[in-house]
């Protein structure tokens, strides 16, 4: 199968992310090396259009394609995708957006 990012697309509640190396700078900032439990960072690879809760309400996309993001990592959601290891991570484990990137 001919699977590319490109052609990912998350379902609703979700989006797809790529984790960056705990040594790497985003946005300036510097963070040591971390434990497992500890967020991950990352860079917004794809969205999906939002989710609907139970009692109807609409919930928007918190984050756009490109930002830098921590996360809760969730080894269960790990994919490759070629050579790279992407999350595919739910909204409500978005933990902060890095804005000025």
């Amino acid at each position: 199968m001919d699977t590319s990012i490109e052609k990912m697309r998350p379902l609703d509640g979700y989006v797809l992310v790529e984790p960056v190396e705990a040594e790497e700078m985003i946005g300036g900032v510097y963070v040591p090396p971390t434990s497992q439990e500890a967020p991950q960072m990352g860079v917004v690879l794809s969205v999906s259009g939002g989710y609907r809760s139970e009692q109807g309400t609409y919930f928007p996309c918190p984050v756009e394609v490109g930002q830098s993001v921590y996360f809760k990592r969730n080894w269960d959601s790990e994919i490759k995708v070629g050579d790279k290891t992407l999350q595919i991570v739910k909204y409500s484990d978005l933990t902060v957006v890095v804005d000025g990137e």
